[in-house]
């Protein structure tokens, strides 16, 4: 649909919307996708609609948060928005533990700085699936906005999750092994937030780019080898650390730099998990990769346990893992979703659990 304004095109991609900010990203087209995903809900029949929405560190997210928030808001929908800057899987795992009908991330997930963009989650904590996403895009401008915040509650998201993911990693084998990282979490909204965890469960660890920066550090906050340069060069010069850990820009995506500072690439870092996963973890069900992802995960294939192979994008993977018992569901890219946990890619509990 074209921004009436701009004359901009709103056009959805697989995982939301993305686009220029300013020029194709701004308040009013930030509003008029609110007020598509206000009536796409309405058009569900639903009743007392419960929406939660997060941001990230990019220009202005904050900002659209709040208007996106507002205008939902004006359309008698009772709207949880974060406190702070919040990584894309903690707001996945509010709107699930809530029992809320959806979730909102502003957020470019891990485009360049010029990008921003929003991101839909569904009731069950991960992503909206293509036809749900396309039907939101149908209802773009049939109606107009307006603000209202006296249906905004605002909530702190993060501590739940912490609580939440406590129960699932094991904190004393990390202690045990003694077990140092370095983790950077490029400028985005992952922060400090691993650090804080371990150093809460007495393990030491270090962070790098913690502090979020609109420009990530003149960085594309994605995590691979030839953007985690800083993380390898001080993983080389110095002899303390085991392992280096990076998040991508929203913190559903993570990277893995060896002691030495080599890359591990994601398709190495994917058996590793599902090794750690299904053989030491012990969770039953079976496994979920994209068609990109080697067929070396069939090595872990036995009689009671499938690999199930599904088109590149997360939300295929998730699709999965809402109608079978998965145990883990991987993708080239470095994304992975966790049994007992949300159908949702996980940088933060995947860097734990690495």
């Amino acid at each position: 649909m074209y921004n009436k304004k701009s004359g901009q095109k709103i056009i959805f991609g697989t995982d939301g919307w993305r686009g220029l900010i300013d020029t194709e990203v701004n308040d009013e087209t930030i509003s008029v996708v609110a007020r598509a995903f206000a009536d796409y809900l309405y058009s569900k029949d639903l009743s007392n609609i419960k929406v939660a929405v997060a941001f990230d560190g990019r220009t202005n997210s904050k900002i659209f948060a709040e208007k996106f928030s507002q205008v939902l808001s004006a359309n008698s929908i009772e709207v949880y928005l974060s406190n702070q800057i919040t990584p894309t899987p903690i707001l996945s795992f509010f709107v699930r533990k809530n029992s809320l009908n959806a979730g909102v991330m502003i957020t470019a997930s891990h485009n360049p700085p010029q990008y921003n963009g929003v991101k839909f989650k569904a009731h069950y904590g991960g992503p909206l699936l293509t036809e749900e996403t396309k039907a939101i895009e149908d209802f773009l401008y049939l109606r107009s906005y307006s603000y209202d915040d006296s249906r905004i509650q605002i909530v702190n998201m993060i501590e739940p999750y912490f609580h939440h993911i406590s129960r699932l990693v094991e904190f004393d084998r990390i202690r045990d092994a003694r077990i140092f990282p370095l983790i950077d979490s490029m400028g985005g909204a992952g922060q400090d937030l691993i650090q804080k965890i371990l150093n809460e469960n007495g393990i030491n660890a270090d962070s790098i780019f913690s502090i979020p920066d609109e420009n990530f550090q003149n960085r594309h906050p994605e995590p691979i080898e030839k953007n985690l340069i800083p993380l390898s060069d001080r993983l080389k010069s110095s002899n303390h650390y085991s392992i280096g850990l990076a998040t991508d820009g929203d913190a559903d995506r993570c990277g893995v730099v060896l002691e030495s500072g080599q890359w591990l690439s994601a398709q190495e870092v994917i058996l590793y998990l599902i090794d750690y996963i299904v053989n030491e973890k012990k969770f039953d069900g079976h496994i979920v990769k994209t068609s990109s992802v080697t067929d070396k995960v069939y090595r872990f294939q036995t009689v009671e346990r499938k690999v199930y192979d599904v088109q590149v994008g997360f939300k295929y993977i998730c699709e999965k893992m809402i109608s079978e018992n998965i145990a883990i569901g991987c993708e080239e890219s470095g994304g992975f979703g966790f049994k007992f946990h949300i159908p949702e890619r996980d940088g933060i509990l995947s860097s734990l659990f690495i």
